[in-house]
C-alpha cells in the first residue's frame, strides 16, 4: 500500500508506536505521531543541522518541532520534552530497549535522542512501505 494521504500515514505511525510499546496514555504519543506523519507525508528525513539547500528532502529538527507544536497548539520545547519523556520512560530498561531494537531493526549504541528516534521510526516505515509495494 502506498502511503499517500495523512490519515493512512498517521495510522501506520500509530501502529509502529504501539508495537514499540508507546501507548496513547504517554504524553509523547500524539507528538511522535504528528512528527512521524509530517515527515512521511512530506517524504522528508530529519537532519540534525540546518537545512541544506542542496538537500531539498531534509528538514531541520527545529522547523519540524515548531510546525508540529503549532499544529498541536503547544510550545516547541513542550513538544520535544513530551517525546523525550516518552522515549526515556519506554526504553529505560534493557528488555524494552531490546524490543525497540527488534521492531526498528537496528542496534542502538548511543543515547537515543528525539531526532534519532523520529529518524529511525520514519526509516522503518519507509522500509515497510517499500517491502509492501514489492510484494
Amino acid at each position: 500500500m502506498q502511503l499517500n494521504n495523512k490519515s493512512e500515514i498517521e495510522t501506520k505511525a500509530k501502529e509502529l508506536l504501539l508495537q514499540l510499546g508507546i501507548t496513547p496514555d504517554l504524553s509523547g504519543y500524539k507528538c511522535a505521531t504528528t512528527a512521524i506523519t509530517e515527515l512521511l507525508y512530506s517524504k522528508q528525513r530529519v537532519s540534525h543541522c540546518k537545512l541544506y539547500l542542496s538537500q531539498k528532502k531534509s528538514v531541520s529538527t527545529c522547523n519540524l518541532y515548531q510546525k508540529c507544536a503549532d499544529e498541536l497548539q503547544m510550545s516547541r520545547s513542550a513538544f520535544e520534552r513530551a517525546i523525550r519523556y516518552t522515549i526515556i520512560s519506554r526504553l529505560k530498561d534493557k528488555n524494552k530497549l531490546e524490543h525497540f531494537e527488534d521492531v526498528i531493526g537496528c542496534k542502538i549504541t548511543d543515547k537515543l535522542t528525539v531526532s534519532s528516534f523520529l529518524s529511525l521510526c520514519v526509516e522503518r516505515l519507509f522500509i515497510n512501505e517499500k517491502e509492501e509495494s514489492e510484494v
